[in-house]
């Protein structure tokens, strides 16, 4: 028996409890088994050490097809495992479906729970993370041309606004006169000085002369204004020598450029600015023209190379008649990396056209074979009459030729091509093949 994937679900996230995978069981014949005729029908999932899990599918009425999903009770950690069907008798005896080799489901890791690389990928997940490689490197060159646009936009801003508001503060700060730091007569020697208004000079320079000529006074006042005048002339004395180190003080403030008021980053508009080297404005620019093809971003040598992948449509055609053969399938893939074309086909006849003749080939490989010969390896064939003494089926692509002959093989004896009359209505064939364009 086989079991055939409906919706192509061989491949399912290891948290997906929505996605619903559609299986059908044929026999080799390829007609449909009535799943409903059993007394019970269960999936097995398991992998080399034995079971994992047993899930009872819903039946499509006598269909062939079942259907399961999982809940976040049956998820499965991300690997490779092995599926089964298997079809219960009211007597207990059990029918296992694949018969023969097995049917193969992948569980890969969801966005939320990528990790470490794996050692293994499949073709889809090769394919997958070129591209997402690919748009990653376009990305990220686009975002660093626009964050080098805006960082440059803010530097020239910084630098034309702020730095320039605080040259112009501590320019004004400088030629202050009007006591910016509001000093007081104590901090220059002036405490004791009365807010009064002052003899002239003149004034004074009569008393003296009044004093020294003892004009109009007594004994007692001279005596008092001479004590004034030494005073006096004690505290000039005091302030000169103050209001000199207080010049001297001031004029090393206002020729201080190693930030005598602790002015921060932050006061000037910086503060998000960390204080480290900044890369040259033309190694940034150079940077952000590289592509990822020079190497740039982590692309290294892959991004360089010519990727292409697409579908083809194989089919069986005669040499002398091609024919106008139907399928009931005839799927192809291929993925070409620089010169290298590796393709994927599965054909499985509907209706075969009486009129083919000739020796049998797959036509429609998507390049010509520009290399030596390339062997065609076959996962599968039924329904095709074999040759006396033969064996086997393989397959050959020639060069300078872009469709795959099919031979009839056994042992010791001579390869021998299959014809056009040695398949049917029901042949169905399956394989890969790997060759060169140049």
């Amino acid at each position: 028996m086989y079991i055939n994937s409906l919706n192509k679900t061989n491949y399912i996230k290891n948290v997906d409890t929505g996605s619903s995978i559609h299986l059908t069981v044929s026999d080799y014949d390829e007609s449909l088994v009535d799943l409903t005729s059993y007394d019970s029908v269960e999936v097995i999932i398991g992998d080399d050490t034995g079971r994992l899990r047993e899930i009872n599918p819903t039946l499509e009425s006598d269909t062939g097809e079942l259907s399961f999903d999982f809940t976040s009770d049956d998820l499965l950690p991300e690997g490779e495992y092995y599926l089964e069907v298997h079809l219960i008798e009211s007597d207990g005896s059990i029918r296992v479906a694949p018969s023969e080799r097995k049917f193969y489901m992948h569980v890969t890791k969801s966005l939320d729970e990528v990790g470490d690389m794996v050692n293994v990928i499949t073709i889809q997940e090769f394919e997958q993370r070129i591209q997402d490689a690919e748009t990653t490197a376009n990305d990220a060159a686009t975002y660093a041309n626009n964050q080098g646009d805006y960082a440059k936009q803010e530097a020239d801003r910084l630098v034309g606004t702020d730095v320039s508001q605080l040259d112009t503060e501590l320019t004004n700060h400088k030629d202050n006169t009007s006591n910016p730091h509001s000093v007081t007569k104590s901090q220059v020697g002036l405490g004791n000085v009365d807010n009064v208004q002052q003899a002239s000079k003149n004034d004074f320079d009569d008393l003296v002369a009044r004093v020294g000529n003892n004009e109009n006074l007594n004994t007692n006042e001279k005596s008092k204004i001479i004590l004034a005048l030494n005073e006096v002339n004690n505290k000039a004395d005091d302030i000169a020598s103050n209001l000199t180190a207080h010049k001297a003080e001031l004029t090393n403030h206002k020729d201080n450029t190693s930030n005598p008021h602790s002015v921060t980053k932050s006061q000037v508009g910086l503060g998000n600015v960390d204080d480290v080297q900044q890369a040259a404005k033309t190694n940034f620019d150079s940077h952000v023209s590289k592509t990822a093809t020079d190497g740039a971003h982590g692309m290294g040598s892959v991004a360089s190379k010519d990727y292409e992948e697409g579908g083809w449509s194989p089919k069986f055609e005669g040499s002398d008649v091609a024919g106008s053969t139907t399928y009931n399938r005839n799927d192809g893939r291929y993925i070409k990396i620089g010169n290298m074309v590796h393709v994927m086909f599965d054909i499985y006849i509907n209706t075969l056209d009486s009129n083919i003749a000739g020796d049998l080939n797959i036509t429609g490989l998507p390049f010509l074979n520009g290399g030596m010969r390339n062997a065609v390896s076959l996962e599968r064939f039924a329904r095709i009459s074999l040759a006396s003494n033969m064996t086997t089926i393989s397959g050959e692509i020639r060069e300078n030729e872009n469709h795959i002959r099919l031979y009839f093989s056994g042992d010791n004896q001579y390869n021998q091509r299959v014809a056009a009359s040695d398949i049917s209505s029901t042949t169905l064939i399956a394989g890969f093949a790997t060759y060169s364009i140049w």
